[in-house]
C-alpha cells in the first residue's frame, strides 16, 4: 500500500508543479485583462501577480523539465503502471457520474470519460513510440503534461461535484449546486478544448521537422 501511494505521489508531483504554475500565468494575465489599463499600470496590483506567477514555471525545474520527468521517470520507466492505476480511479468517478439520474452529472461523467480516453491513448502511443523514436516521445512531453493536468483537474472537479450530492452532507444546497455548476463549466471551457493537445503529442515533431526542411 505504501509503495502504491508513493508511486501515485511521484506521478502527480510534476503535474502539480508544471500544470498549476502554467495555469497561474494564464489566470494572472486574465486578471490584467479584466482590469484593463489600470491592471497594467500597477493601480490594482494585478501586474505584480503576473510577474510573481511567471517565475514559478522556472525555479525548481522549468515546465519542460517537469514534463520530461513526468514522461521519462513516471511513465516510461514503469511502462505506465502507476498511470494505469490512476486511470482506473478516474474511470470509476466517470462511471459513477454517468449512473446518476441528473442529466448534467451524466454529461459531466461522459466528458470526463472523453478526457480519460484521450489521455490514455496519448500515453499508450508514447509508450509504443519509446521503443522506436525516443526523441519523438519526448517532443510530446510538455503537451502530455498539460493534457494530464486538464484531465486530472476535471477529475478533481468531478469528485467535488459527486461529494456535493451526498445525501448525508451538511453543506447548503446552493453551495452544492455551485460545485456541480463549476465542474460543468470546467469540463466545457477547459477540459474539452484542451483535448486537442493530443494532436500535438502525436504529430508535433513531424510538423516541426517538416517546417524546418522547407
Amino acid at each position: 500500500m505504501a509503495a502504491r501511494a508513493q508511486a501515485r505521489v511521484d506521478l502527480l508531483i510534476p503535474v502539480v508543479k508544471g500544470w498549476c504554475t502554467e495555469q497561474s500565468i494564464d489566470i494572472a494575465s486574465m486578471g490584467i485583462q479584466v482590469h484593463g489599463g489600470m491592471g497594467y499600470v500597477e493601480e490594482t496590483g494585478a501586474a505584480q501577480h503576473l510577474r510573481d506567477a511567471r517565475i514559478t514555471t522556472i525555479y525548481e525545474g522549468t515546465t519542460a523539465i517537469q514534463a520530461n520527468d513526468f514522461l521519462g521517470r513516471k511513465i516510461l520507466r514503469d511502462q505506465g503502471k502507476a498511470f494505469a492505476e490512476l486511470r482506473t480511479d478516474m474511470a470509476q468517478t466517470s462511471e459513477t457520474l454517468t449512473k446518476y439520474p441528473d442529466p448534467d452529472l451524466q454529461r459531466l461523467g461522459a466528458q470526463l470519460d472523453d478526457g480519460i480516453q484521450t489521455l490514455t491513448r496519448a500515453v499508450d502511443g508514447l509508450l509504443a513510440q519509446d521503443a522506436s523514436d525516443l526523441s519523438a516521445a519526448y517532443f510530446g512531453s510538455v503537451p502530455l503534461l498539460m493534457l494530464a493536468g486538464d484531465v486530472m483537474g476535471a477529475w478533481m472537479m468531478a469528485r467535488s461535484a459527486l461529494a456535493s450530492q451526498n445525501p448525508n452532507s451538511t453543506i447548503e444546497r446552493s453551495f452544492a449546486k455551485s460545485k456541480q455548476s463549476a465542474a460543468l463549466l470546467y469540463a466545457d471551457m477547459v477540459l474539452l478544448p484542451g483535448l486537442g493537445r493530443a494532436h500535438l503529442i502525436e504529430q508535433g515533431k513531424r510538423s516541426v521537422l517538416n517546417a524546418l526542411l522547407i
